[in-house]
């Protein structure tokens, strides 16, 4: 998890993570692209922000690309509407969680319509999810 609050989270963050080599682990986890539609790739978001949420909390972080759990490179996600991917990712996790999982999610953006997309999932006391 970036020992940041969610709101003051920027590039500079995500940086610091890629000249740390901070590894995946129990609280953070890198992925280089949103999940799409099918239903593995729903399954396998919802089964990551759930673990998160039952355990100690964590931050998802998509548009890096990691070797062996090491950020590599900020690749970025292309996003063409950033307001209608978190809204998408928001309603999955809603629907797809039980009991709800309350997440925050935003967007950090790179170059042209790049961004790095962070969701922060809190511990949460009403589990398991």
């Amino acid at each position: 998890m970036i020992y940041e609050k969610f709101e003051e989270v920027g590039i500079d963050d995500i940086h610091q993570l890629q000249m740390n080599s901070v590894q995946e682990g129990k609280t953070i986890e890198y992925k280089l692209s949103l999940p799409g539609g099918s239903d593995q790739e729903r399954k396998e978001f919802l089964a990551d922000v759930s673990s998160f949420a039952n355990t100690m909390g964590g931050d998802l972080i998509y548009g890096i690309e990691e070797e062996n759990g090491i950020p590599k490179s900020i690749a970025g996600v292309e996003l063409s509407d950033v307001d209608e991917e978190i809204r998408r990712l928001d309603n999955m996790i809603r629907d797809g969680i039980e009991p709800r999982i309350i997440v925050n999610i935003k967007s950090i953006p790179l170059e042209g319509s790049k961004s790095i997309l962070l969701i922060r999932i809190p511990r949460s006391w009403n589990g398991p999810h």
